[in-house]
């Protein structure tokens, strides 16, 4: 695609990208100069070609047999993010110039930020006010996600910073300027009480929003400590009239201003928990409201809404993808937003992936692709992270991509002419590196607000599996015993599923020895897949049952006779323990 390809059997020639931008420089008289940047990756591959181009002769020689002479006004610019993998005479070619990330740091971006901001939304005061507020709290910030937390995707200062002014710009936006319970517009002091409010939101779930369950806790101490001004090292600029309740994490509330001023709420209480299954529901689509489906179903709503690119990430189990999909197919006005679903995998390839989503948009005219017109493409890509690296490091379809993100545009396969993008918008979800999951550029996650998913907690993942057990039970006509076992069931698989991630650890020799929330909704979902017929009110039938798929989904896994006896042994004390009964008994015929 970039220099072109020779047919080897009919010997016909068609041109690649370059070869036909370095022809048409060619033959413009015009005296204006011609860049041709190359954004992305160099390897040896490709790159080798170029050095005659590069170097004094200034020619582009194809293997058709045709030599292009390059005028002066023609030069080539590389746009890399490293020189690894590239060869001395390509070096020795270029000239160089470092671009460090630090010597530009995220005040520039700040500036710029506040710069472009809406008067009429921000005026010039309160934008001095969100100046100091993040010169006081982004270094200390930044210094204890990087320093003192674990972040479960790699990010930089520029793309936290960025993520938090595309947040608060977002709220803020829509919600700054509302006018109260009394249809009457807000004063000045509710005003700048919101702002801070939003401010300290959009910090929360921006800057802190990337880093494990361990490092959530570390971020929340730093940050209670010093909005409330404790923090000796950080003196607080402006008391804040409205900070956030004790009780629970900085993470567990949302703002809401429902009264006029605001004030925070727990998310749990800004929705019906009323509970609606439907009785032909299949296990595996069934979303059970949880403190998590609630605040990321709103942040995806938040940014989505203002076309911000959002990327989920989170072990595998914590239902990322449905989260997606469940707000991509009902919870987004069909009339405005139209979804494209895309699933990556090791053999993903850039063709493959610009094929499928061209094959979803319309061509509105020559040159320009989008959906429908009034309408915006939410394009869904999951395990953006799982195509397979070449042999020099790059990932094709992320660099297909970052290409959009960078410059709006690809190229035709066919014709190679400039094909323009527009009304499209990313989402994607990603495993933490590593189990096949490769690490992604970092060119290509700045562009994205990245919001962490955790494992759940132990409150959630009791309410999860212990709303399904009971719906099933209830919509099935379950004895009542065996419906009063449903919260035990929760319970004893949940302790299984805690002592098996923290004892059965992986190992070379037992490199399969890893187990995620999936294998906790295996054992929930075999033990539902009995009828009520067959169970009776036999409640030591069901603890069979569950032992079970105890043992299918865990011991099966197992490989070494000492491991086995171990989760027999977990298995016989959890009986002991939830169900009152010794496993002994339960196991007689």
């Amino acid at each position: 695609q970039v220099y072109g390809d020779l047919y080897a059997l009919t010997l016909e020639w068609t041109d690649g990208i370059l070869s036909t931008l370095v022809r048409q420089g060619a033959a413009d008289p015009g005296a204006s100069k011609k860049w041709f940047v190359f954004d992305g990756p160099v390897d040896a591959i490709w790159i080798e070609n170029m050095n005659t181009v590069l170097d004094d002769n200034k020619k582009l020689c194809l293997s058709s047999g045709e030599i292009i002479k390059l005028s002066d006004t023609q030069t080539m610019m590389f746009e890399v993010e490293d020189l690894a993998v590239a060869s001395p005479a390509t070096v020795s070619r270029c000239g160089m110039v470092y671009m460090e990330p630090r010597s530009l740091g995220w005040r520039p971006l700040m500036a710029s930020w506040l710069k472009a901001l809406p008067d009429d939304v921000v005026v010039p005061d309160n934008k001095e006010l969100l100046r100091t507020l993040m010169e006081w709290l982004v270094p200390p910030a930044l210094a204890v996600v990087f320093r003192e937390c674990r972040e479960l995707v790699g990010t930089s200062e520029s793309n936290l910073i960025m993520s938090f002014m595309n947040l608060l710009e977002s709220l803020v936006v829509d919600q700054l300027l509302l006018p109260g319970e009394d249809g009457a517009d807000p004063d000045g002091d509710v005003v700048v009480r919101r702002l801070e409010c939003y401010f300290l939101f959009a910090f929360v779930w921006s800057v802190g929003a990337s880093v494990d369950s361990d490092g959530r806790g570390k971020f929340d101490q730093f940050f209670r400590t010093t909005i409330e001004g404790a923090n000796p090292k950080c003196p607080r600029p402006v008391n804040f009239t409205l900070p956030f309740p004790d009780g629970r994490t900085v993470y567990d509330y949302k703002f809401v201003q429902d009264d006029g001023d605001g004030c925070w709420v727990p998310w749990m209480e800004t929705v019906d928990q009323t509970l609606s299954i439907k009785p032909t529901a299949q296990f595996n689509e069934i979303v059970i409201p949880t403190i998590d489906t609630v605040r990321y179903d709103y942040l995806m709503d938040v940014l989505i809404k203002h076309g911000k690119a959002l990327l989920v990430v989170g072990p595998t189990g914590t239902g990322k993808s449905v989260y997606v999909r469940a707000k991509l197919m009902s919870g987004l006005p069909a009339a405005i937003y139209t979804p494209v679903f895309v699933n990556f995998s090791a053999q993903t390839t850039a063709s493959q992936t610009q094929d499928i989503i061209m094959s979803k948009l319309d061509k509105r005219r020559k040159g320009v692709f989008g959906p429908p017109m009034g309408k915006n493409c939410v394009i869904f890509v999951d395990d953006v992270n799982m195509p397979a690296r070449e042999k020099y490091g790059a990932q094709p379809p992320v660099e297909l991509l970052r290409q959009w993100f960078d410059h709006k545009n690809w190229y035709d396969k066919k014709d190679t002419s400039r094909v323009e993008l527009v009304d499209i918008q990313y989402v994607c979800a990603m495993a933490p590196p590593g189990g096949g999951r490769n690490p992604v550029t970092s060119r290509f996650l700045r562009h994205f607000n990245v919001v962490g998913i955790n494992s759940f907690a132990d409150e959630s993942m009791v309410r999860i599996f212990g709303s399904i057990i009971d719906w099933y039970f209830a919509n099935n006509n379950f004895h009542a015993d065996l419906i009063a076992l449903g919260g035990d069931l929760v319970a004893a698989t949940m302790f299984i599923y805690q002592q098996a991630t923290n004892n059965l650890l992986p190992t070379p020799a037992k490199s399969h020895y890893t187990f995620n929330l999936r294998d906790f909704a295996r054992v929930v979902q075999g033990v539902l897949l009995v009828k009520a017929e067959t169970m009776g009110g036999d409640k030591h039938m069901m603890i069979r049952l569950w032992a079970h798929e105890v043992y299918r989904v865990f011991f099966d896994r197992l490989v070494d006779s000492g491991d086995r006896q171990w989760l027999y042994g977990c298995v016989a004390q959890s009986c002991k323990k939830f169900f009152g009964e010794d496993f002994s008994t339960v196991l007689a015929p």
